[in-house]
């Protein structure tokens, strides 16, 4: 009887931990007027993210990571957990539309871990109007430098997204040959992925 009433113990613990822990893989951060949001979530131990505008998707499950010379930060991670932080400052700035500027944002900070236990954060800043996010690479033990071989960040955009680019310029050649430059002309509402030029 006694090992029974272990037993269901057991599975009670079991039911009510794994939950726990499935929700931990996923964490969201929103801008301060609650519209634009970023969820970051764990597939197969891999980190991606997804954002939304108004409960409308704006970007499908994207990748994160990097890949450098002292390891893969892009697969086989444990998230370790979040911190989170709420910015509010104001500066001036004189070269633009308006001096005075007062930015609010949260800002979410993820941490993982490699299977060497390394850690790797990547830290998200969400205002009403844009979505940031950089890497951190801690160090480790005696290193103080980090070569980043490959970035596998993606952007997953749906498939009814449309573009406002300008085409791409092949080098050398316009006018006194200073291609690429900012002056090219540019269409508006292609579909995402159509080529832009025949380079």
């Amino acid at each position: 009887m006694n090992m029974k009433l272990s037993f269901l113990a057991s599975l009670l613990f079991l039911h009510l931990f794994i939950p726990t822990v499935a929700c931990a893989q996923e964490v969201m951060v929103s801008g301060p007027d609650g519209q634009l949001s970023v969820k970051v979530f764990m597939k197969n131990g891999e980190p991606h993210y997804s954002v939304t505008y108004q409960h409308e998707v704006m970007l499908k499950d994207s990748p994160l990571g990097l890949v450098t010379n002292e390891g893969d930060f892009s697969g086989s991670l444990t998230y370790t957990g979040e911190q989170r932080e709420y910015i509010d400052k104001t500066y001036s700035q004189e070269k633009i539309k308006r001096s005075q500027v007062h930015y609010t944002a949260h800002q979410l900070t993820c941490s993982f871990e490699d299977r060497q236990q390394r850690e790797i954060r990547i830290v998200f800043q969400v205002s009403n109007n844009d979505i940031a996010f950089r890497y951190e690479l801690l160090t480790w033990r005696e290193r103080r430098a980090c070569v980043v071989q490959e970035e596998v960040t993606g952007f997953k955009f749906p498939e009814n997204t449309t573009t406002f680019l300008s085409n791409m310029m092949a080098h050398m050649g316009a006018f006194a040959r200073t291609s690429p430059s900012y002056e090219n002309g540019y269409t508006n509402d292609e579909p995402v992925g159509k080529p832009t030029y025949q380079n």
